[in-house]
């Protein structure tokens, strides 16, 4: 279930978004129909969803005593690392050309595709009863931006530091915390979601990885028009091609 949250910049339904993922994840994809979404702490950056004490002091009242305000944020700060134990996330580039920088950084070069599609198509593929938030990472300093402060839980995933601003993302997250369940503790949670999706209406377009051999191309589509029993296009990427005259 699509929600949405106050202060949450969720792009238009037509923006362009693609995902860079090696093939072996696209087949997972292709022959599961479910989107993958990793837990927060799996992740390489170990700031996800980071909230600091200077970040903590902007929602306390200035006149509280210090040692108070200081208990306190380490309380909000503990509360944030479990946090990460039940959030779940897919990303996306916002981009209406290929990227790149994405296809080194997001995928294994020759052997990789990007899946192109946009923003409205991704919502309407997604079944699921979980409250999902769709929307776009901001980039901040976090060492001086103090509007970085709040109580909302689900909030510091939206936000990343300025070293990954090419990155132009869009998230897809899922909290899904043992909260009020004696039975699941915090360290007990699991390591991915994975979402039911329609796949014809999420894939509009997939691209083969610039650095693959040309041959690659035909049998990928093959595989996926049978998998999906429609004609979705396959092309390997152009993007360092020199073909002007």
């Amino acid at each position: 279930m699509y929600a949405q949250m106050r202060g949450l910049v969720t792009p238009s339904d037509d923006t362009c978004v693609w995902r860079y993922m090696s093939i072996d994840k696209f087949l997972y994809l292709l022959a599961e129909s479910k989107l993958f979404l990793c837990r927060a702490d799996n992740l390489m950056d170990a700031w996800e969803g980071a909230v600091l004490q200077s970040h903590i002091r902007t929602m306390l009242p200035a006149h509280w005593d210090l040692s108070v305000r200081g208990e306190i944020g380490e309380i909000i700060q503990g509360y944030s690392r479990q946090m990460r134990k039940c959030t779940y996330l897919n990303c996306w580039h916002i981009n209406n050309i290929e990227s790149a920088a994405m296809w080194d950084a997001c995928s294994k070069k020759s052997d990789s595709i990007a899946l192109r599609t946009n923003v409205g198509r991704l919502k309407r593929s997604i079944t699921t009863s979980e409250t999902l938030m769709i929307g776009e990472v901001r980039y901040a300093d976090y060492e001086s931006d103090e509007s970085l402060g709040t109580l909302e839980t689900i909030r510091p995933f939206f936000a990343k530091r300025k070293c990954f601003e090419h990155e132009r993302e869009l998230r897809l997250i899922i909290q899904n915390c043992p909260i009020g369940d004696d039975s699941i503790g915090w360290d007990d949670t699991q390591d991915y979601m994975a979402l039911d999706v329609n796949l014809l209406v999420l894939i509009e377009a997939v691209f083969v990885s610039p650095y693959a051999e040309k041959w690659l191309v035909s049998p990928l589509e093959k595989i996926l028009n049978r998998m999906l029993d429609s004609a979705v296009p396959v092309h390997r990427s152009q993007l360092f091609n020199f073909d002007r005259q």
